[in-house]
C-alpha cells in the first residue's frame, strides 16, 4: 500500500478494534526491535519507508533482529511472534499460499507451515487471488489447519468473495467461532492454528473475471521482469492497484477493516470463555457474608506456613559426610513470612494457610500467638503434617540446597475453605498469594480478584512452583520473581533465553534482564519486582490504568549494605512486605512513583532480615 494510504489505513484500523472492545497490537521490527503494538511515530516512520523496509517471514526474523533492521512482518513471522507475546487473534488482509505452477516451482508461503505448527486465529479474506487456492487450501489441510468460512461455504479469494472452492466448516457466529478457538487453544492443546475466512463485503467486492484478468496481465508482467519469491505478491498487488484504476486498493482496504472487526469481536468472545470455562469453579459471589463487614484488614495473605530448619556449617561442605555447624529452628514459609513483616509494620493482615496438628504446627500456633498475630485463618488438619523446609547454606549464607515438604496447602486451601473468607478478601486493598498452594485455586483466586477489581500480587516462591501463574498472567498486578524464577518463566512463554547474557556472581545484565521483565509486561502483568539479591531489585512497570499502554518503564535500586549476613531465609518476602506496606497507605498506591518509593522501605527491612538469625526479623516494627 503506497504512503500515505498505509498510515491512514493502519491507524483506522486500529481504531476499528478499539470500537469493537479489543485491544490492537500492531506488529514490526524495529532497528532489530521486535515491536508488540506500535505507537503513533513508530507507525508512521515504517508507513514513509513502505517497500525500502525489509519484508520478514519466520525465516528472516533472526537477521532483522542480529543485524538491527526494520522489517514489516508477513503473516508466518506476525504469527509466530504474536503467539510468542500471548496474543491468540490476528487479523490480516489475506494470508499466502502456493502459488501458480507451484508444483513445478515449490513457491509456497512459509504462512501455510506456520499454521500447522503456531496455536493461533488468523482472520483474513482468504487466500490472495494470485494464488493457486485449490492447492493452498490442500496444502492446509495436510498441514491439520481447520479454514472456517464466517457465515459462508465458499472459500473467498481476497478481491471476491468466492474462489469457487469450499471451507471445512461453515461458521454462523462470533460465539461458535470463539468456541472453536477455545477447544483448539485449551481443551485439545492443540499446537496448530485455524484460518477463519472472511468474505469482503458486496459493496467492495470487484467483477471476479476483470480481477483475474487484471492478475494474469500483471504474473506476465512479473515473469518478463523476473520477479520472484517474496517479492511477487507486492509486485501484483501494485499493479493490481494500477490496473483496475485504484479499485483494488478501495477494496484493499475496505476487507482488511472487516477482517479486523470481526477479529475484535471474536477476540471479546474468546475471553469470555476464558473466564467462563475456568478449570474449577469460580469463587462464588453467593457466599458473601454482610454481616461480617465490619471485619476490615487491610492486606489479606494466602499460601505456605513452615517450619524453617537451617544449617550453616564453620567451614566447606562436604560431600558424604557431615561438618560441624550450626543448626536452628524457625517459623517460615513464603506467605507467613510476608504476613509477620506486615504485622511487625504495624498493617492490619489476615492470614489464610495450613498446619498440621502436630509438634511443629503446635510450634507455629505459639510463635503467632506470641507476636499476636490474628489465627482465624489457619486451618488445623488432623491428616496432614505441618510443612517444613529445610535449607543448607554455605559460610557465605547463601543457599545451596533445601527441600521443601508443602503438601499440605494443595489439599486444604480449597475453595470451600477460602469461601468462608470472601468478605474479608472483598474488604481488603490487596490480596498476596504464594506459589504453594494449588494451581486451580491461584486460577480462581486470580480471576476473582479481577473480577471485583482487587490488586492481587504474587509470590513465585520457588522455580518449580513459579509456573503455577502461567494461566493467569494477565490478572496479576504484582509478581515479586527471583532472577532464577523469572528465567523459568520467560523459557516457559517460549522466549528465547541466553543465561550467559545475564551475569554471574560478581556482574549482572541489567539492560538483559529487562527485556525479560517486559516478557511478563506484555502479557499483562503490571508491576515486576525482580529481586537479585546483592544486586538489589529491578522494578519494571506498565501504566496500571492504562492497558494499551506498552511503554514499560524500568528503575534499578542497589542493596543496602550489610554488615554481617546471617542468613538469607526470609529477606525476600521481608522486601515484598516492605513495598506492600507503604504502597497501601497511598492514595493511588498502585502508581509507579508509589512502587518506586516503596522498594526503598523493602529494601530496608529486607536489610534487617538480612542481619537476623530468623526467617524475619523483630526489629522490623522499629521501621
Amino acid at each position: 500500500m503506497p504512503w500515505p494510504q498505509n498510515y491512514e489505513t493502519a491507524k483506522e484500523v486500529e481504531q476499528v478494534v478499539r470500537k469493537n472492545g479489543a485491544i490492537p497490537a500492531t506488529i514490526a521490527i524495529l532497528d532489530g526491535q521486535i515491536c508488540i503494538g506500535l505507537n503513533d511515530s513508530q507507525l508512521q516512520k515504517l508507513a514513509k519507508e513502505g517497500r525500502n523496509v525489509m519484508k520478514a517471514s519466520r525465516r528472516d526474523l533472526a537477521v532483522a533482529v542480529g543485524l538491527g533492521k526494520s522489517a514489516a512482518t508477513t503473516v508466518s513471522a506476525t504469527s509466530l511472534l504474536a503467539h510468542k507475546a500471548g496474543i491468540k487473534i490476528f487479523a490480516t488482509g489475506g494470508i499466502g499460499g502456493v502459488h501458480r505452477e507451484g508444483e513445478i516451482t515449490l513457491d509456497i508461503s512459509a504462512d501455510l507451515t506456520e499454521l500447522g505448527r503456531t496455536p493461533i486465529c488468523v482472520v483474513s479474506a482468504g487466500a490472495k487471488s494470485l494464488l493457486d487456492i485449490g492447492r493452498t487450501l490442500e496444502y492446509l489441510e495436510t498441514q491439520g489447519v481447520a479454514v472456517l468460512g464466517f457465515k459462508t461455504n465458499d472459500f473467498p479469494a481476497f478481491y471476491v468473495p468466492s474462489s469457487g472452492f469450499q471451507v471445512s466448516q461453515k461458521v454462523e457466529s462470533i460465539s461458535d467461532c470463539a468456541s472453536i478457538l477455545y477447544a483448539n487453544f485449551e481443551q485439545l492443546n492443540l499446537q496448530s492454528g485455524i484460518l477463519i475466512a472472511v468474505p469482503i463485503e458486496s459493496q467492495y467486492a470487484a467483477e471476479a473475471q476483470k480481477i483475474e484478468d487484471a492478475i494474469q496481465l500483471a504474473l506476465n508482467e512479473a515473469k518478463q521482469k523476473n520477479v520472484i519469491g517474496k517479492d511477487v505478491t507486492p509486485f501484483i498487488l501494485e499493479r493490481l492497484n494500477t490496473i483496475t484504476g485504484g479499485e483494488s486498493l478501495t477494496s484493499n482496504i475496505a476487507l482488511i477493516k472487516n477482517n479486523a472487526k470481526t477479529a475484535a469481536q471474536i477476540a471479546c468472545e474468546l475471553s469470555k470463555k476464558y473466564h467462563s470455562n475456568q478449570k474449577i469453579t469460580t469463587i462464588n459471589h453467593n457466599n458473601l457474608n454482610e454481616n461480617n463487614n465490619n471485619n476490615s484488614y487491610s492486606v489479606v495473605i494466602i499460601g505456605g506456613a513452615a517450619v524453617d530448619i537451617v544449617g550453616k556449617p564453620n567451614n566447606n561442605l562436604q560431600n558424604a559426610t557431615s561438618v560441624p555447624g550450626t543448626v536452628i529452628h524457625t517459623t517460615g514459609g513464603v506467605a507467613r513470612n510476608i504476613a509477620e513483616s506486615l504485622h511487625r509494620l504495624n498493617n492490619s493482615i489476615f492470614f489464610i494457610s495450613a498446619i498440621g496438628k502436630d509438634a511443629s504446627g503446635d510450634f507455629l500456633l505459639n510463635e503467632f500467638k506470641q507476636i499476636g498475630m490474628n489465627i482465624q485463618g489457619l486451618y488445623q488438619s488432623t491428616n496432614h503434617s505441618t510443612a517444613q523446609f529445610l535449607s543448607i547454606l554455605d559460610q557465605s549464607s547463601e543457599l545451596t540446597y533445601a527441600i521443601a515438604a508443602m503438601d499440605i496447602f494443595e489439599q486444604t486451601i480449597t475453595l470451600t475453605y477460602l469461601n468462608n473468607f470472601l468478605h474479608i478478601i472483598n474488604n481488603c486493598k490487596i490480596v498476596v498469594i504464594d506459589a504453594n498452594i494449588h494451581e486451580n485455586i491461584i486460577h480462581a483466586l486470580a480471576s476473582y480478584c479481577k473480577k471485583i477489581n482487587k490488586p492481587i500480587w504474587f509470590e513465585p516462591t520457588s522455580v518449580p512452583k513459579s509456573r503455577k501463574c502461567l494461566t493467569v498472567l494477565d490478572k496479576i498486578t504484582f509478581i515479586s520473581p527471583s532472577k532464577d524464577e523469572l528465567i523459568e518463566l520467560v523459557k516457559a512463554l517460549n522466549f528465547p533465553v541466553h543465561p550467559e547474557r545475564i551475569g554471574d556472581k560478581n556482574n549482572i545484565n541489567i539492560e538483559y534482564l529487562k527485556c525479560l521483565i517486559a516478557q511478563l509486561l506484555t502479557r499483562g502483568i503490571i508491576h515486576v519486582i525482580l529481586k537479585l539479591g546483592k544486586f538489589g531489585v529491578l522494578v519494571g512497570s506498565r501504566n496500571y490504568h492504562n492497558n494499551n499502554n506498552l511503554d514499560f518503564n524500568f528503575k534499578h535500586f542497589h542493596a543496602l549494605p550489610v554488615e554481617k549476613i546471617t542468613s538469607v531465609n526470609g529477606a525476600g518476602d521481608s522486601l515484598v512486605a516492605g513495598c506492600i506496606s507503604h504502597l497501601i497507605k497511598n492514595d493511588d498506591p498502585f502508581a509507579m512513583n508509589n512502587l518506586f518509593s516503596s522498594i526503598e522501605i523493602g529494601l530496608r527491612c529486607a536489610q534487617l532480615t538480612l542481619q537476623s538469625p530468623y526467617s524475619v526479623s523483630p526489629l522490623l516494627q522499629q521501621i
